[in-house]
């Protein structure tokens, strides 16, 4: 049996009777994950260009830009698949005479991926274009919010019998719902405020991309936790 994260307050406490109910009440934790194979993925990398002269530079990353977008032409990307942000620009300077060193541009990208199969040649010809950095890859599945949906309602009817099945233990059972949350009550003592975060993507038993040491997940795990505050009948 899963253990149960519970806090239970039958007896009297020593806070005051703002700080949490004044009735008998359990605090139950329900959860539920489903887990599936990744189906496109979200790449995120920066293009950059320095120089110590500024036009010169920032033309320099215009060519880069160029260059970039038609390479993931050639690759079948989308223009809908494809997010670009503002020029970023710092001046580089030395720190001992504070003269310049050079001027660094860099524009923001974000790629949608479809093609897992040919992930990896992808990123190898993508770093091969020699002015990328900051590479990021998150990993998703186009019913994620479907599923996500799911989890809710599963976590939920798993507090619902998680919570029947310790009052029937004690000796009692649940009377309605106080309170309910998507994020943790990580301190109940404390005001009963939530905090915290409720969905985790998390990604493992990796594999690799076709012809390329680069990995992805064999699936990706959608998760939710759902906390309840019920009340017992007295």
């Amino acid at each position: 049996m899963k253990p149960i994260s519970i806090f239970l307050f039958l007896l009297a406490v020593t806070l005051s009777a703002e700080e949490i109910p004044s009735f008998p009440f359990i605090f139950v934790r329900g959860r539920a994950e489903i887990e599936v194979p990744p189906n496109f993925s979200e790449i995120s990398f920066d293009v950059l260009s320095k120089g110590s002269d500024y036009k010169v530079g920032n033309e320099r990353l215009r060519e880069f830009t160029g260059r970039l977008l038609q390479f993931l032409q050639k690759s079948e990307i989308s223009e809908n698949d494809i997010r670009s942000f503002e020029v970023d620009i710092q001046r580089e300077e030395n720190y001992e005479t504070g003269k310049l060193k050079y001027y660094k541009f860099t524009r923001d990208f974000t790629v949608r991926f479809d093609k897992l199969d040919h992930y990896g040649d992808f990123i190898d010809q993508l770093l091969d274009l020699g002015f990328i950095e900051n590479l990021d890859v998150d990993f998703d599945h186009t019913d994620s919010e479907i599923l996500k949906e799911k989890t809710i309602e599963d976590a939920t009817a798993d507090a619902v019998e998680r919570a029947k099945k310790l009052a029937s233990s004690l000796g009692t059972a649940i009377q309605n719902v106080h309170a309910i949350s998507e994020v943790n009550f990580d301190r109940v003592m404390d005001n009963l405020k939530p905090r915290g975060e409720y969905y985790n993507s998390t990604m493992y038993s990796l594999r690799a991309g076709a012809g390329s040491s680069y990995f992805i997940p064999e699936n990706i795990t959608i998760d939710a936790s759902i906390y309840v505050l019920f009340r017992l009948k007295e």
